[in-house]
Order: C-alpha cells, then sequence, then structure tokens
C-alpha cells in the first residue's frame, strides 16, 4: 500500500533526521533558557511551514537538511 508522500530517498529521509537531531541538541545545550526557547522555536517555525513551501517531498528535505545545516546568524 502506498503512503500518504511519493518515494524519496532513503538516504535523504536519514540526513533530515540527523539534521533535525543536531539541531534539537544545540538547541538544548544553549546557554540560557531564553536562547534555548529561541532555537527551539525556529525550528517549530522551519518544520511547520515546510508542508507549505509547495515543494517536492524531496526537495522540502533537502531545503530543511540546507537550512538546519546553514548557521543560525543565517536564518
Amino acid at each position: 500500500m502506498a503512503g500518504k508522500y511519493p518515494v524519496c530517498s532513503t538516504n535523504r529521509w536519514y540526513a533530515a533526521l540527523d539534521a533535525i537531531d543536531q539541531a534539537l541538541e544545540h538547541a538544548l545545550t544553549a546557554r540560557t533558557e531564553r536562547e534555548q526557547r529561541w532555537q527551539l522555536n525556529q525550528l517549530r517555525g522551519l518544520l511547520l511551514t515546510l508542508p507549505a513551501s509547495g515543494l517536492s517531498l524531496d526537495d522540502s528535505l533537502r531545503q530543511l537538511i540546507r537550512l538546519l545545516q546553514s548557521p543560525l546568524i543565517d536564518r
């Protein structure tokens, strides 16, 4: 039975999960609670707006990985 989303590269899924994990780890080790909340809110915003981008799932994951691997100052 086909899933809700088209088939996407398994490697891309793992890379996206790894990028999310790294972003969470970075946020949870922030120096202050305020910085932690800000970083978690940034990640939440990226994840919530991903489906609304109009991109294919593969392109959306590629964009998410790129954004999460960029320095926080660039976001």
